[in-house]
């Protein structure tokens, strides 16, 4: 079972997510149209990012990355923080 919602070709799909399972389609019609809101209109660069790791950093927060020859505007997605001194983040961004 799938809703389609809004313009265009670039598809954000929940797949596996607990919080749609069993949902109507008028009910997966109001979430479609909830996320669509919150997301659209946003830009996403993917990219891997590893270095000194940032505590204060949570998933779904913004972050620039400058780099030696961009910069580079993406989300946190994902993260996993190792080490006890000398911490490092290595993140799916």
């Amino acid at each position: 079972m799938g809703i389609n919602y809004g313009p265009g070709k670039n598809c954000y799909i929940f797949q596996g997510n607990f919080l749609v399972y069993g949902k109507s389609n008028e009910q997966l019609l109001a979430i479609a149209s909830t996320v669509y809101d919150q997301i659209s209109g946003r830009l996403y660069r993917p990219c891997h990012v590893v270095g000194p790791s940032l505590p204060w950093l949570e998933i779904g927060d913004g972050i620039i990355c400058y780099t030696t020859d961009d910069v580079i505007e993406t989300y946190c997605l994902k993260r996993t923080i190792k080490g006890i001194q000398a911490m490092m983040d290595r993140g799916e961004r």
